[in-house]
Parts: C-alpha cells; structure tokens; sequence
C-alpha cells in the first residue's frame, strides 16, 4: 500500500474517530452519521489530492462510483463500515474495480477500510478465495485495512 493511501486511510480514520462512528445508533442513524463521516472525509481528500480522488463514477450511466481513486498509484479505496457484516461489498467493490479496469482505468490494488472485525470476516473460506481469484485471475491485489474505534 503506497503512503498516499495510508494517508487517505489516515483522513477517514480521523474523521471516524470526530462523529464517534462505533457507537451503536437507533435506527436510521447510522445512515446519518457515515454520510457525515463521509463528508468529513471527501472534504480533506479533495484538499490533498484533489476533486479527481474523490468518488470516481468508471462506468458511465451506472450510478456507482469507488470511493477514492489514486490514479498515481492505481489504488482504489472502499470505506465500507458495513465490512464484517455478511453484505457482500468484497464482491460488489471488486466488481466495480473489474468494470473501471475493461474501461481501461488503471487499478492494480483495491483497499476495503472497515470497521473492526472486517480482517476476521474476510478471511474466512469463500472471501478468501474470491481475494485468492482477484489476485490470480484479474492480478488484482486486494487489501483489508480496519478503522480503530479508539484514539
């Protein structure tokens, strides 16, 4: 992971820790609080690296954008606070990346930042064969990054 990565990383980390994104919500306000986190986050990248980092829509006509693009590096990062969970972003974040790259976006790494517990979930059987795929079939490396939810 290249250090402009880890600083994106670092900027959505910090932005997690000021709207308090671990501490459990009633309903609908998880919504509320990760399109602040979110938004927090998009405004500091944009200032470091630029409009074009910030939610590149691949394919047009389809409405589904990476979250940051680092076309230095060829990295795309998915902030998915929902990782753990039995959603499949793995499959729809990797999807994505193989659509912008038939498009001919350079992407060599694909990071999925998440939560707590998103190491765990993704390594078990059927993640870690789709990751093992990614990397043998497409030469697509995919890295999972956790958020701490401490200071």
């Amino acid at each position: 992971m290249s250090p402009q990565a880890k600083e994106l990383i670092q900027i959505v980390q910090n932005a997690a820790l000021r709207h308090s994104i671990f501490q459990k919500r009633g309903p609908g306000e998880g919504n509320r609080v990760t399109n602040a986190v979110m938004g927090d986050a998009n405004k500091q990248v944009r200032l470091i690296f630029g409009d074009s980092a910030v939610e590149q829509a691949f394919v047009p006509g389809v409405r589904q954008s990476i979250d940051y693009y680092l076309e230095e590096t060829a990295e795309a990062i998915e902030v998915e606070f929902s990782l753990p969970n039995p959603y499949p972003c793995l499959e729809k974040d990797s999807f994505k990346v193989l659509l912008a790259r038939e498009r001919g976006i350079n992407v060599k790494r694909l990071i999925l930042v998440g939560p707590p517990g998103s190491r765990s979930r993704l390594s078990a059987p059927a993640p870690t064969a789709i990751i093992a795929y990614l990397r043998d079939e497409h030469d697509l490396e995919v890295t999972v990054c956790e958020l701490n939810n401490v200071v």
